[in-house]
């Protein structure tokens, strides 16, 4: 009995994953590929803020920019796709969700992994 309850549960959660993904444009970049890029814009903006805004003589909106510019050559992608996706997923929550918990989710791993190899560099 319980391995049909768990047979069903596994079935169902299958099929909700696979409506999910189904219910994204083809257009839009999908759940993990954005929760990447907007960690390596986290990042990229982190960095500029920390080091490359220390001139002042700089504008910060154009460094931004061409911070991100850079990332979505990374990944492959424009701002516009960019853009499109972004939209598309604040105007559907529950899809948004996944995404920032996905993003934080990497963040968390990154930051453990880079605090794990630090430690072994003090040992």
């Amino acid at each position: 009995m319980r391995g049909a309850l768990f047979s069903i549960f596994v079935v169902l959660i299958l099929y909700s994953c696979s409506l999910g993904d189904q219910s994204i444009p083809r257009d839009v970049i999908k759940i993990n590929p954005m929760a990447d890029i907007l960690l390596d814009i986290a990042v990229a903006e982190s960095y500029a803020e920390s080091y490359i805004l220390k001139d002042s003589s700089l504008n910060s909106d154009s460094v931004y920019k061409s911070e991100i510019s850079k990332v979505l050559q990374l990944h492959n992608t424009d701002a516009a796709i960019f853009s499109k996706s972004y939209s598309f997923y604040t105007q559907n929550p529950s899809l948004f969700k996944i995404v920032i918990d996905s993003t934080h989710d990497r963040s968390v791993r990154k930051k453990e992994r880079v605090y794990s190899n630090t430690k072994s560099h003090f040992k």
